[in-house]
Formats: C-alpha cells, structure tokens, sequence
C-alpha cells in the first residue's frame, strides 16, 4: 500500500486504488527465498514420494502434496499454460468482420 493510502486503500479523495499501485511483483525476502530453495529437493521427494509409495487414502496426503507443489512454484515459477486453437494448432483470430463495422 501505497504512504498516501489510508488503512483501507482509500487515496486523499475517498476513492480505493485501482489494480496494484506499487506496480510488479512483491519480492519474496532474500532469506525466505534461501530457505525455500533449501526445501526445494526435499519437496521434488515429496512428490516423488508420493507418486512411488503415497496412498491417496493418507490423512496428510493432500497436504504433502500442496505443500510441495507450493515450495517449488515459489522457487521456480508455475509452469506456463500454453493456449492452443482447435486441434492444438495455433490461436488465430478473424478481426474483418470488426474492423467493417469501425470503418463504416
């Protein structure tokens, strides 16, 4: 938040503030970063673990599992979601119709 934001996100006029003021990303702290790439190896186990021994039927199973996947986003990203048109091939996009109707 923004210093001429007050406790509740409102700017000087009483309006709240629009997508992210601050712009980018927040960092993730230097050392929380350190520890989660520590953790990164033994999260890979985890999921490894539980894909080999794991049974689905465990009480903590799903919190392994999440837990896990949450350690290695943080450190390496998300994996990106490719966006593919019918058949897989490529998105296209007919705009014709539309730029007629601004032309007119």
């Amino acid at each position: 938040m923004s210093d001429n934001r007050d406790k509740n996100g409102r700017d000087s006029r009483g309006q709240f503030a629009l997508g992210n003021p601050g712009g980018g990303r927040k960092r993730i702290d230097p050392e929380v970063m350190e520890m989660l790439v520590h953790a990164s190896p033994r999260a890979a186990k985890a999921l490894i673990n539980a894909l080999d021994a794991g049974s689905p039927d465990a009480p903590d199973y799903e919190i392994r599992i999440k837990a896990a996947k949450a350690i290695l986003d943080r450190v390496y990203g998300k994996p990106t979601q490719p966006m593919s048109g019918p058949d897989g091939g490529p998105l296209t996009f007919d705009l014709t119709p539309l730029l007629e109707r601004l032309a007119k």
